[in-house]
């Protein structure tokens, strides 16, 4: 079903294949072998028939409540109606029970996966919980005070980057290797932890931008994006902020931003200026090498040079990197020693991102920049060994605020209060969205509910939060 809510704008190839393999192609397939099983048995005893047709669509419901993302309900509900009408059409005599029981394992199967993924609870529960109007504390009613001469920010978000990467006692190496001198410029927090329906790369970007989860929402989200120009117009985001403090906002990444609605949210969110894949082919010819995905961190970091050669301070740059993300992604040919070509990819953009940060790092501008590094969460798909324990990266270089506490748990959810704290702007109370700042003394949420107890208070209907994201 996520195949179909998705929008395709700035899908690579391969995720439209896999949409035509698995939400045409097997369902065709299941279709075919049902009328097949129907025609040849239609002679058979009608129990034997009855019990054939039973297992049938109870193995398919089991498939659709187990495996819910890698074929769309409608389509077996499509197969069961033309198997089902086949089947019908050769026993003209077959008693109407056998399709209401037929129909009624089914309809279990289907009832079962809508609620695997929680639709059912979050459109229709009635009881709705008090959790956001405990917790949420907009940005117009926050009082956010603006400091004299607040940093530039620069924000880089890498593509699942984890602290344990550079872990030398499991991986014998440091895949952050690169990396190891620009973080003594700087400091990072122990205990980053991928945030409930804060993950994977949008849904994470949105969190960190507004602090606030994508909820169950987080399933449909995109297609709602799509349906509209307008989006998430309740809430106000990092770069709503910052433009309206006078900054000069501008995104790059190499990949196409109408994927999953990115484009209609920076639009709606004051980013001024939008660098994608499609806008590198129109006005930066000189870079020509163009994967499935669109163009390599390296070129995302070379524009981003550039930008910031001619962008008068204060300014907002938010770089994406795409290189790192999964087997989808066309990886570095560069060797850097290790036996896994995510490794070295891993290693690359590591190298390419300490290129980039130590350039800026020598640049006029340096000294009224905030630079943070953050991974956008934990890897998703077991490509390599990893330890029990993992840590999404971070990095503060320059920040105008201390840490009073390294090892402070947080999520997605709090780098909005604490990158403003962080380039000079005062937060009364450290808390923006439902995140807190984790420059402060308080407690975020993962801290004061824990992230089970967390995930059931985020995760139960509220009207509030279902106001923020009309």
């Amino acid at each position: 079903m996520i195949f179909m809510l998705s929008p395709k704008s700035g899908s690579n190839p391969r995720m439209v294949n896999l949409f035509l393999l698995e939400c045409v192609l097997v369902p065709f397939i299941i279709t075919l072998a049902l009328c097949l099983i129907n025609f040849y048995v239609h002679k058979l005893n009608k129990y034997i028939r009855f019990s054939l047709g039973g297992i049938v669509l109870l193995i398919l419901s089991i498939y659709c409540l187990y495996l819910p993302q890698k074929i769309c309900i409608e389509t077996l509900l499509f197969s069961e109606i033309v198997s089902l009408g086949f089947y019908f059409y050769k026993n003209k005599s077959l008693e109407k029970y056998i399709y209401i029981i037929h129909s009624s394992v089914f309809l279990c199967g289907l009832i079962l996966g809508l609620c695997n993924f929680k639709y059912i609870k979050f459109f229709h529960e009635t009881k709705y919980g008090d959790f956001y109007e405990k917790h949420y504390v907009p940005v117009d009613s926050a009082n956010i005070n603006l400091k004299s001469n607040p940093n530039n920010l620069i924000l880089v978000s890498l593509e699942s980057f984890e602290k344990n990467f550079a872990d030398r006692a499991f991986y014998k190496r440091s895949m952050l290797e690169p990396l190891e001198n620009i973080e003594l410029r700087g400091f990072s927090f122990s205990n980053y932890e991928n945030g409930y329906n804060q993950t994977p790369t949008t849904p994470s970007m949105f969190a960190t931008m507004m602090g606030i989860p994508s909820t169950a929402t987080k399933k449909i989200f995109t297609h709602r994006l799509r349906l509209k120009d307008h989006c998430f117009n309740n809430v106000k985001a990092l770069g709503d902020v910052l433009k309206s403090s006078g900054y000069k906002t501008i995104s790059i990444q190499g990949s196409d931003s109408r994927f999953q609605g990115v484009d209609v949210f920076e639009k709606n969110h004051g980013i001024d200026e939008r660098i994608d894949a499609r806008y590198i082919q129109k006005n930066y010819p000189q870079y020509k090498e163009i994967n499935s995905w669109g163009f390599s961190d390296k070129t995302v970091f070379s524009i981003a040079k550039d930008k910031l050669k001619t962008t008068a301070s204060p300014f907002f740059l938010y770089i994406r990197t795409v290189d790192t993300h999964e087997k989808d992604i066309p990886k570095t040919n560069i060797n850097y020693g290790f036996n896994n070509i995510l490794k070295n990819t891993i290693y690359n953009t590591a190298k390419e991102t300490a290129d980039f940060v130590g350039w800026a790092l020598n640049q006029e501008f340096a000294k009224n920049t905030t630079i943070v590094l953050i991974g956008d969460h934990l890897r998703s798909g077991v490509f390599f060994e990893v330890p029990e324990k993992r840590f999404v990266y971070n990095l503060f270089i320059n920040s105008k605020i201390e840490p009073l506490n390294i090892n402070k748990r947080f999520s997605q959810i709090d780098l909005f209060p604490s990158i403003l704290e962080a380039i000079g702007f005062e937060v009364p109370g450290h808390r923006l969205g439902i995140g807190t700042s984790i420059f402060s003394k308080e407690k975020t949420l993962i801290e004061k509910y824990s992230k089970e107890n967390l995930e059931i208070l985020i995760d139960m209907p509220n009207k509030l939060y279902e106001q923020l994201w009309k």
